[in-house]
């Protein structure tokens, strides 16, 4: 199988330095107030960069068995099985051979269209992403988003042989292995009524402030605290306005944990829930793992 270069012919200019936050404002604005303007190609961006530190571990944990399998091909098989059209691998650095070779290739994943590198940070992997979809997006057929790249059967939302423009785009932590193909179509179809929307679980356990002393504080209201996860699903251009202001901006980065968060506070557009699951769990820990295996063996 082949991937495309990261030099797409036809690749857009880079972004001008001017974009301002309020340009990503304008485009949320619309995003809110049409429900059509996700219509045109369901991508997404599974990001596989990690080092797996916390794994104890010499191989990288996307790439460790679970029953006779890369943890990565868990997760990529549920993307081939969902909606998307096609989908963005974003691999650590000096790690995009192994990702082709011992995940995309041996199990035939035809959604993959490019490998690229990600960055230091979560934030500047999702934004290299973001950056190979809209040099796809602006490429000529077949490097573009032809008709003949609508892997799901969904019709075009482009005219005659012209390519189809990205219309939707679900983030994913590749180490979310045991999402499902229901969980992310319904991040798509909830995009693309409200602009953004985000898998979410309620908290099970009861939530206090610390101070800085060490001594609990107040309770934070359980019945309204919901545990992060994704996949995190947006308007192309809607997300990819707002990393384009984090990115040129570095104030704007600290502190940022997920897509959701530079959405709403770049763009000022805030993100429907949608329900997400406690066995889409993101594998962090040796213990993660054994619960993965559990989760996979049930499910089979």
């Amino acid at each position: 199988m082949s991937l495309w270069a990261d030099e797409t012919a036809g690749a857009r200019a880079e972004s001008s330095a001017e974009t301002s936050a309020s340009s990503a404002r304008n485009s949320a604005s619309s995003a809110e107030t049409s429900t059509g303007s996700g219509a045109g190609v369901r991508a997404a961006i599974v990001l596989a960069g990690g080092r797996g530190t916390r794994m104890g571990s010499e191989k990288p944990k996307q790439f460790l068995p679970l029953l006779g399998r890369p943890l990565l091909s868990w997760t990529l098989e549920a993307f081939e099985k969902s909606s998307a059209d096609l989908v963005i691998l974003v691999a650590g650095e000096g790690m995009e051979e192994l990702c082709r070779k011992e995940v995309v290739e041996p199990f035939g994943f035809r959604k993959v269209r490019q490998i690229v590198t990600g960055g230091a940070e979560r934030y500047s992997s999702v934004y290299a992403g973001l950056k190979a979809l809209e040099r796809l997006s602006a490429g000529p057929e077949p490097a573009g988003f032809g008709p003949e790249f609508s892997a799901s059967g969904r019709e075009s939302a482009g005219s005659g042989s012209e390519p189809s423009s990205c219309g939707l785009v679900a983030i994913h932590d590749g180490a979310r292995l045991l999402v499902t193909p229901e969980m992310i179509d319904a991040s798509f179809e909830a995009a693309e009524q409200y602009g953004a929307a985000a898998a979410a679980v309620p908290a099970k356990d009861t939530s206090r402030f610390v101070s800085g002393d060490g001594f609990f504080g107040e309770t934070v209201p359980r019945e309204r605290l919901y545990w992060m996860q994704t996949p995190q699903t947006f308007r192309f251009s809607l997300c990819l306005g707002a990393f384009e202001t984090l990115m040129r901006d570095a104030s704007l980065q600290a502190g940022v944990t997920d897509d959701v968060m530079v959405v709403e506070h770049i763009a000022g557009v805030r993100s429907k829930l949608i329900p997400g699951s406690y066995r889409n769990l993101k594998v962090t820990t040796p213990e993660d793992l054994v619960t993965a295996e559990a989760f996979l063996r049930a499910r089979s």
